[in-house]
């Protein structure tokens, strides 16, 4: 650091700052998410070609690999992403409502910016926003101190590569983000947001990882966000709860563990939450929908009537009318209802269902209508209304 110049230092810095808030404005919406593009090949080029930033070398190599791919287009940025990766988007979504006997589904929206798509994600998104610097812009430009802004610059460019679904260049960003992060020998005053950093990027290392159905990658980063939370903030903090949230939810996929201990996990995340948060709130409703699915999936179904019904109270208070979390829940409480035989209370609900998913608007609404119609056959022909049946 003292073999660069003051005013050298300031001038990188005032780079990357103003790289940061355009990367920023992208994922906020105030600016086109086209811009991307050339914000990420800018921020290679800057980063990977100037000596000057004393970076780690694995840092270093890690970047110049990037840019090279994607210099030779062997990553593809587009807004809307390749086809490969849509494709498996949609498989993904297949997965996530029907097959009650063997569930493993999302019947959650992440709760996000609106420039991130609603999909059914199970509360795995905690951190959805830019990360923000713990002191002005003008102060940091002043101090010419770039290595404070490069694990923020990395951790937005990486959110705004996930909000264009392009999940393996986001997960490079974060992991750049991590690393330089962890090499930083910040002070005392400092210390705070850097843990915060971590969570945040650790956090969503995880959530790309679940994405890509890739539980044991994201097991472990989740692992280590539980060890930071205990170890700063103690077992009683919202971020503790997050981390056991998202942990319950992976090992739910992994169909490695015990019914309790998944739902002790679980059971834990909502005292905090409930504690912290009170018991109207949009994480309560996701904790409670999520242990609900545990039961469920223990044809406990009962028990988890009783969760999914408490799930639905908050959710039709927190969000409107339409909201797909409170579709999500309604379909959970239709299914419920089919296992224990309640078959008109079944139709009833799934109907309810089918009723939202034309107002959704999303990539996943045909999917959703082709789900609750078949629901909806399956009692009727239960009733023995074989018409009906046949029409839905």
């Amino acid at each position: 650091m003292n073999a660069i110049g003051q005013s050298q230092r300031q001038q990188l810095t005032c780079q990357l700052l103003n790289m940061n808030e355009e990367a920023i404005k992208c994922i906020e919406g105030q600016a086109a998410i086209s811009s991307a593009d050339h914000l990420v090949c800018s921020l290679l080029s800057v980063v990977s070609t100037t000596n000057n930033f004393k970076l780690p070398s694995n840092v270093s190599k890690s970047l110049c690999e990037l840019r090279k791919a994607i210099d030779d287009a062997s990553i593809c940025i587009e807004d809307d992403g390749d086809c490969e990766e849509m494709m498996d988007n949609l498989t993904v979504s297949n997965e996530k409502i029907d097959r009650p006997n063997k569930r493993r589904r999302s019947t959650d929206i992440c709760r996000t910016t609106h420039r991130f798509p609603a999909e059914y994600d199970e509360g795995m998104l905690v951190h959805p926003n830019p990360l923000a610097l713990p002191i002005s812009s003008k102060a940091v430009s002043l101090i010419g101190e770039y290595s404070r802004v490069l694990p923020v610059l990395f951790f937005n460019i990486g959110q705004l590569q996930l909000q264009r679904r392009q999940h393996d260049t986001a997960l490079r960003f974060f992991e750049l983000a991590d690393e330089v992060l962890k090499n930083d020998d910040c002070d005392d005053s400092s210390s705070d947001f850097k843990v915060t950093s971590q969570l945040a990027i650790l956090h969503q290392v995880a959530y790309i990882h679940f994405r890509q159905h890739d539980y044991v990658s994201a097991m472990k980063a989740l692992k280590e966000v539980s060890q930071i939370s205990e170890q700063r903030y103690g077992r009683s903090h919202l971020s503790y709860a997050s981390a056991l949230h998202c942990i319950g939810t992976v090992m739910f996929h992994m169909r490695n563990s015990e019914s309790q201990e998944m739902l002790h996990v679980f059971k834990r995340a909502l005292y905090i939450r409930k504690l912290v948060l009170g018991s109207n709130h949009k994480d309560v409703a996701t904790t409670l929908n999520n242990i609900g699915r545990v039961y469920f999936d223990c044809s406990d179904f009962k028990e988890a009537l009783t969760y999914y019904e408490e799930a639905l109270w908050i959710r039709k208070d927190v969000f409107f009318e339409d909201h797909k979390d409170v579709a999500a829940t309604i379909f959970n409480i239709g299914q419920a209802h089919h296992r224990l035989g309640l078959l008109k209370e079944a139709l009833e609900h799934y109907c309810k269902f089918y009723s939202y998913t034309s107002r959704f608007g999303s990539l996943d609404q045909h999917r959703d209508e082709v789900v609750a119609l078949k629901h909806m056959a399956q009692v009727h022909h239960e009733q023995k209304n074989v018409a009906d049946a046949r029409r839905c």
